[in-house]
This record gives C-alpha cells, sequence and structure tokens, in this order.
C-alpha cells in the first residue's frame, strides 16, 4: 500500500508545473534510561546518538540555507541530555569507561566484553584492532587489559560520526592508531562526547529564531494520551481486547504532561513550541480536543488514523491539513 501510494505520488508530481513542496520531520526521541531505584543511568543511547546523528542532523542543514526541515525532540531526550552535561547521567558503558583497566571488576570486564561491540558492523570492519577484537571473542578467549581499553576506545570513538572525526586532530590520530590506546585517550573521547552533546540545544535553538527548521516537542512523558484519557479509546483500535470495567481516566494528568512537555521546552529554547508529536502517533478525539485546549497549533500522526477515522488514504487525502476544534480553540492535523 505504501509503494502504491508513493508511486501515486510520483505520478502526480510529474504532471505538476511547480516543483512537490516535502514536509520532512525527524522524531528525535529516547525513552528514560536513569533506574529509578538506583538513580543510575544504564543505556548509553542518548550520549551515542548526541555525539553521531543528533548534532549532525542539524549542522548539515548549514550548508543548505533553502532547505526546511522540522525536529521533534522529546522532553525525557532533552531532559537526559542537559542531565549529561551537568554530570547527573553517566550511563552504564561510561562509567566502565572512566574507570582504569586494573580496576575493573569481573563484572565490569565481562560486561565490556559482552557490550561493546554495541555499533554497527561496518564501523568494526573499518578497524583492523576492532576486527581482531571481535573474532576473540567469538573464540571465546580471555580478553587482556589491553584489549579492554582498546575496546572501550574504540566502541566510543568509532560511534562519534565520523565529519566530527575529520574535523579533530586528536580524534583522527587515535583513529589512525588503531590500537594500544591508553586510559588518558579514553578520557579524551569521552570529553569529546560532551562537547559535541553541549552543541545539539544551542545549534537547534539559532537555527529556530532564524526561521531554518521548525521545533516540536511531545507530552513530558511520552505517555498514549488517549489511554490516560478514556481506556475505552483502545477500542477505537482493537474493538475485541478484554479491558477492565472499572472506568479508568485521568483527565489531569494527560493535562499535566501536555503543560509540562511545553514548558520544559519553552524553558530550554526561549519560547513555546506550535506544534506536537503524540507519542507513538496516538490521538483520538478527546485527546486532539485537549491538544487544542492547551494552546498546541498542530499534530502529526499516522495515515492509518486517517484511515480509521473514516477517510479514503490517498495521496490526496494524506497532503491536506485536518482540523478539530473545542470551544472556539483548534488543532490542525496532519497525517503522514
Amino acid at each position: 500500500m505504501r509503494k502504491l501510494a508513493f508511486a501515486a505520488v510520483l505520478a502526480l508530481a510529474a504532471g505538476l508545473a511547480q516543483p512537490l513542496k516535502v514536509a520532512i520531520l525527524w522524531h528525535q526521541h529516547q525513552p528514560p534510561y536513569e533506574n529509578p531505584l538506583t538513580g543510575q543511568y544504564e543505556g548509553p543511547w542518548v550520549r551515542m546518538h548526541g555525539v553521531n546523528s543528533y548534532p549532525w542532523m542539524a549542522e548539515v542543514l548549514l550548508e543548505f540555507p533553502e532547505i526546511r526541515v522540522s525536529f521533534d525532540y522529546t522532553s525525557t531526550l532533552l531532559k537526559q541530555i542537559q542531565d549529561y552535561l551537568s554530570g547527573k547521567a553517566k550511563d552504564a558503558y561510561w562509567r566502565v569507561s572512566e574507570k582504569p583497566t586494573s580496576a575493573l571488576t569481573p563484572e565490569e570486564r565481562a560486561f565490556v566484553v559482552g557490550r561493546f561491540f554495541d555499533i554497527n558492523p561496518r564501523f568494526v570492519a573499518e578497524s583492523p584492532r576492532y576486527q581482531e577484537l571481535l573474532a576473540k571473542k567469538n573464540r571465546g578467549e580471555a580478553f587482556g587489559d589491553q584489549d579492554l581499553t582498546d575496546l572501550r576506545v574504540l566502541w566510543n570513538l568509532l560511534w562519534i560520526n565520523r565529519d566530527y572525526i575529520a574535523r579533530d586532530p586528536g580524534l583522527q590520530a587515535l583513529r589512525k592508531k588503531d590500537r594500544g590506546f591508553t586510559q588518558e585517550d579514553l578520557n579524551y573521547v569521552l570529553k569529546k562526547h560532551l562537547e559535541l552533546m553541549a552543541t545539539i540545544l544551542p545549534l537547534h535553538r539559532k537555527l529556530w529564531e532564524e526561521g531554518r527548521i521548525d521545533l516540536l516537542t511531545t507530552p513530558y512523558y511520552h505517555p498514549i494520551l488517549p489511554i490516560l484519557l478514556d481506556k475505552e479509546a483502545i477500542r477505537e483500535s482493537n474493538p475485541a481486547l478484554a479491558l477492565p470495567k472499572e472506568p479508568i481516566a485521568w483527565l489531569e494528568d494527560a493535562r499535566w504532561q501536555v503543560r509540562s512537555g511545553k514548558a520544559y521546552f519553552q524553558a530550554l529554547f526561549g519560547k513555546a513550541p506550535l506544534g506536537m508529536w503524540p507519542p507513538e502517533g496516538a490521538v483520538s478525539q478527546k485527546a486532539a480536543e485537549l491538544y487544542a485546549e492547551e494552546g498546541i497549533g498542530f499534530l502529526v500522526t499516522d495515515e492509518a488514523i486517517l484511515g480509521r477515522s473514516g477517510f479514503p488514504v490517498n495521496p490526496l487525502t494524506l497532503t491536506r491539513p485536518y482540523r478539530v476544534e473545542k470551544d472556539g480553540r483548534r488543532v490542525v492535523l496532519f497525517f503522514r
């Protein structure tokens, strides 16, 4: 169906006198990685994407001033970026990276061997030393101290966007060195991680203020808002699902989620966003009305919801806005 719809769009565009206008919206989201029981961060993925795609995707727009795109940054992602920069967040991978190899416990050494191949295999293939270490792991051989140091440096280094490595002499030197690393080398890479992450918000804010991009956000904890408002909303997508008989609704929680996401975004970027990305694209009539009540100008969701709302799904219906109104306030919906 998607291929047929895309072909129809191309056929439609071929007959137009003007170029086809395409709206590009990048959804940047990470779930919370802070362990509520320990207060420590576990997964490293805010950091790894924060030294790779998050800053780079905005920076590349500087080369194409005529291009306009939109980014959605969720509150949970924004909060974790700030936690890294303040020193609060140190994920499990960071903690075993900053620790001298000789001080690693047996459990930590096993963690490094087991998890520091969590990277695109093509980056492993570009490093002879990384390939050696992977082969050693696959043979079940023990890793010595130098093996563990090299593995930690390579993993942290090769997650960095190659454009950033190319422009930093220190990172370039480590990339060429490829083996025989020291703890000082590892500390240098970790320092560069924080420097790159520190550019994410200022660069996006600058581009937004210049009108080069638009920025959206989500309700604060990325909740499925229709279910918070009314559990019966589940039946709109799955009528046969068994649900509790008791009425369940958390209207004030849902309203808090929207208001808090909007307020946190405004505190970081200086003004409120016009649009929001509903978590998982989930919307209902009640949810759309709540967004309208809270002053959200537009939402971006999915074509499947348009179809379930009684509209035919085709290029013409997908490339137009839809309006939901409540008590004189309205929100516009776009379906991708």
